[in-house]
């Protein structure tokens, strides 16, 4: 596995762990916090009740301490890179990557079939320097250091999951036959209205959006209109929530909606690129809601101009762990 803390000036230092394999003067001997989550449990007592009564619990922020050792001749540079690097006060990102195949390296060669045939994650998760990297020793070879991650979550970082949920239905079948006739002339000089058409838009059509993450995760929702659309909604069928609005959208406009913790927005833009905001045009049953870990099936609907909307659902999936 390889891990790399990148600070907000996009600088990055690479360290290797026990399984990994990278160029870098930094490697890991231990790693802890990483994995598993420690719950805030919420419960009320009553008397003369015994024990208590579940109410809810939350995940509570993530310390992942890294411990390591510095190789090669040139360690008292590494120390200072390593010192101007991870400075405290600035928020950074830690990346993990694993290939399971380096793993099974260890106990034999391993074919290029095989490498590419193989299980590969890259996992980010944003943090705060809690505790400054800590030589243990004056030559500098031995450190230890402190993230604090806010978020306790590791999110998918090898590129937003994309669902489609426009659906296109075939018009023709093979053997196809064409009318006679219909290619003898340009169809831009006919005026007739007689076309060969090709597919058909399918209206109210379920999508599931499957979220292979441990934990429910946020998500953003582009409705793309290609005509005149009245109402736009998206609706998790299986919780009956919705996000609704009361606003009509012409060809070109695209309303974006996105769910994410901490960064919930809905905007609609325009042909011309003017973007507003479009809290205001929120229908009163309007919910922010989630894609719960596994299956998810939802449904973009519209008071008028069903056939004229294209949706996309974008996410990361979130992990407890590495």
């Amino acid at each position: 596995m390889i891990l790399t803390y990148t600070n907000n000036a996009g600088q990055s230092l690479t360290m290797a762990a026990p399984d990994g394999m990278a160029d870098t003067p930094y490697y890991v001997t231990g790693l802890e916090g990483a994995h598993g989550l420690e719950m805030d449990m919420n419960a009320v007592e009553q008397y003369p009740m015994d024990g208590s009564a579940f109410i809810g619990s939350r995940a509570k922020p993530r310390e992942i301490t890294i411990s390591g050792i510095i190789w090669g001749k040139h360690k008292a540079r590494d120390r200072v890179a390593m010192l101007e690097l991870m400075r405290p006060k600035e928020t950074g990102m830690l990346t993990a990557t694993r290939d399971l195949w380096q793993l099974a390296a260890r106990s034999g060669p391993v074919s290029a079939e095989s490498r590419r045939d193989s299980y590969r994650f890259v996992r980010r998760i944003p943090c705060v320097i809690e505790r400054a990297p800590y030589f243990a020793r004056a030559s500098g070879d031995r450190f230890t250091l402190t993230l604090y991650c806010a978020a306790p979550y590791w999110e998918d970082a090898s590129g937003a999951t994309d669902v489609e949920m426009s659906q296109w239905l075939a018009a023709f079948e093979f053997p196809l036959e064409i009318p006679g006739g219909w290619l003898e002339e340009p169809l831009w000089k006919r005026n007739d209205g007689i076309g060969f058409e090709f597919g058909t838009r399918a209206a109210n059509v379920i999508t599931n959006v499957v979220n292979p993450g441990d934990m429910p995760c946020g998500f953003v929702v582009d409705m793309f209109a290609t005509g005149h659309v009245v109402n736009p909604a998206i609706v998790n069928v299986a919780t009956g929530q919705r996000m609704g609005f009361s606003l009509t959208m012409e060809s070109g406009d695209v309303l974006e909606i996105s769910t994410i913790f901490a960064q919930k927005y809905a905007t609609l833009t325009n042909a011309d690129g003017e973007r507003r905001n479009a809290f205001k045009d929120m229908t009163p049953n309007f919910t922010f809601f989630t894609l719960a870990s596994g299956n998810n099936p939802l449904l973009v609907e519209c008071g008028d101009g069903d056939l004229y909307t294209e949706s996309t659902v974008r996410f990361r999936p979130m992990y407890l762990g590495l």
